[in-house]
């Protein structure tokens, strides 16, 4: 006989409470319990939904899908378990229409303090096809291109943004092929698109890229089972996660409370069109990662941001590349320490958008040149502007900019008139 699932408990005092968990979670179909019950993924579990304000209740069965500990209460963290519903969109609408008549007529009634819950928009009012965050791996390729190894950062049924680290980008306009992994169940699908739009970083460097779909009629129903599977997995992972504002906290508090609290985990990393990640493994730095730079130089840039957002969970997300760990403590020691360092360095002069101008004759007549030094001319004759540069050359963005200044001294290296 199956064991009787575990029962988790959730009340809603509020009208206005259960109105965001339902229209942001429960018809996505899931929700997070707060929870000290012992819990583990896949486990099987009873959740009673209590609507305190208008003494109602409902039984939903679900599976765990994820489990925030105690462990991470240090971070703000609620602990408690993440919840994906066994029955389909439709069961669960039909679920919760007694509860949303019965808030109807409260507020037909006029009770103070009650509002009805936001109607479902018309088809014509909503968007087209919304987009969801989706963090799963990603290839985009055109005719005469080479493949770009990506990650999504949101998915809709008509199209996906994808991060390119530092690939150059592909036309506006291109026809592209993409393929997408569920991480969940490992399949992938090709789709067929065009580009449709650059998300442009520091520097003016395109970050990532937007592709528009286009479907055969016999592959459409596919597809979009495909893709809406896929937002159901993603949503799985982002229910329970931790989340929040970098300057509540800091990086450095950030990265040091989730690395060592946590047994392994992604902390994912947001300011503008700029997006980075950290993983972390047994008390080490699995992988930093900021937008094509890798290792303590890409820690090192985002523990120099005071704003933007974070998201963390609880494991480590499989569309990351792997790189060799580093003890969490040296990492962060050795990020600093460029930090520090960066104080006494001219940046000043050389903007991130800037193109370099090479003199041939100048640089002939300078004699033997660094590595670094060459490296950086290479690059500049080959057109990439200055953060092109920084994000490529795996020294620290410091080293670079005394080799500019150097290079500038010498009348080697200009910036390019606009």
């Amino acid at each position: 006989m199956a064991a009787r699932p575990r029962k988790l408990e959730v009340s809603f005092r509020t009208q206005e409470d259960f109105e965001h968990e339902y229209w942001a979670n429960i018809t996505n179909g899931g929700i997070f319990v707060e929870s000290d019950a012992p819990v583990s993924v896949r486990d099987r579990v009873s959740v009673h939904i209590k609507l305190v304000f208008i003494n109602k209740g409902i039984r939903l069965d679900g599976e765990v899908v994820h489990v925030v500990g105690a462990e991470l209460a240090a971070t703000g963290a609620t602990p408690g378990a993440a919840v994906q519903f066994e029955a389909a969109a439709t069961e669960l609408r039909a679920a919760f229409e007694p509860v949303l008549a019965a808030m109807a007529e409260r507020a037909d009634a006029g009770e103070d303090g009650v509002r009805p819950v936001a109607p479902e928009p018309k088809q014509d009012e909503r968007r087209a096809a919304p987009r969801s965050r989706a963090r799963v791996r990603a290839r985009v390729h055109c005719p005469g291109c080479e493949v770009i190894e990506g990650r999504t950062r949101d998915l809709s049924i008509t199209g996906v943004l994808v991060s390119i680290g530092n690939a150059p980008p592909i036309e506006i306009g291109e026809p592209v092929r993409v393929w997408i992994a569920n991480p969940e169940t490992g399949v992938e699908r090709e789709i067929l698109g065009k580009i449709a739009r650059h998300v442009k970083g520091e520097g003016d460097v395109v970050r990532a890229i937007g592709v528009q779909f286009y479907v055969r009629d016999s592959e459409q129903k596919a597809v979009e089972q495909f893709l809406r599977d896929l937002r159901a997995t993603e949503h799985s992972r982002h229910l329970g996660g931790i989340q929040g504002e970098i300057s509540e906290l800091g990086l450095v508090n950030l990265v040091q409370t989730f690395g060592l609290a946590a047994r392994e985990g992604t902390l994912d990393v947001m300011r503008g069109a700029e997006e980075g990640f950290v993983a972390f493994e047994n008390g080490c730095v699995r992988i930093a990662s900021l937008g094509g730079t890798r290792g303590v130089k890409a820690l090192a840039r985002m523990l120099s941001w005071t704003d933007g957002h974070f998201e963390f969970h609880a494991r480590i997300d499989p569309a990351l590349p792997q790189g060799e760990p580093i003890p969490l403590e040296g990492a962060l020691l050795e990020a600093m320490r460029l930090m520090d360092e960066s104080a006494g360095v001219d940046r000043a002069s050389f903007p991130p958008d800037a193109l370099l101008d090479v003199d041939v004759e100048a640089r002939s007549r300078a004699g033997e040149l660094s590595k670094l030094d060459y490296a950086v001319l290479d690059l500049a004759v080959t057109g990439m502007n200055l953060q092109r540069i920084l994000d490529v050359v795996p020294e620290t963005d410091d080293e670079i900019f005394l080799a500019l200044n150097r290079l500038s001294d010498l009348g080697i290296l200009s910036i390019r008139p606009a």
